[in-house]
């Protein structure tokens, strides 16, 4: 069975009172996981498969694995996680009892200018948070 982790050297994240923030490095989206999805995120803290982030979750409904499938297939494809190799150890995380909550992926892009910038060489004279624009040619 496939094990999952998150990528530590493309993301950054902070789990806030039951929501998870995480930032993307290289894309500048942020991601607020909250659900099951926090949950699960804090589960991948340890490799983990989808067995054990199904058993994280207290009475999980019947569609509970179907939902979690969805959430980890959005996880990769957004390059939040990988797939850990079969050959490697796994890093169990120890099973909780989290109550059952559908799980809410959300992807924000607004700050990525922002997020993405250069502080030393990409910010104007006014300073932080001000990104130099590109000069207007002129006519």
């Amino acid at each position: 069975m496939a094990r999952y982790r998150i990528r530590p050297d493309k993301v950054s994240h902070q789990d806030i009172e039951g929501e998870v923030i995480a930032i993307h490095f290289e894309t500048g989206a942020y991601y607020s996981l909250t659900g099951a999805a926090a949950g699960v995120w804090v589960a991948l803290g340890g490799d983990a498969e989808e067995d054990d982030l199904l058993a994280s979750f207290a009475d999980p409904p019947a569609g509970a694995r179907d939902a979690l499938r969805k959430l980890l297939a959005n996880l990769m494809s957004e390059g939040l996680i990988i797939q850990v190799p079969a050959e490697e150890p796994a890093k169990r995380s120890p099973a909780a009892s989290i109550p059952w909550e559908a799980p809410r992926f959300e992807k924000y892009t607004d700050l990525a200018d922002l997020l993405l910038a250069d502080p030393i060489h990409e910010i104007d004279e006014s300073g932080w948070p001000n990104v130099k624009r590109p000069a207007t040619p002129e006519r």
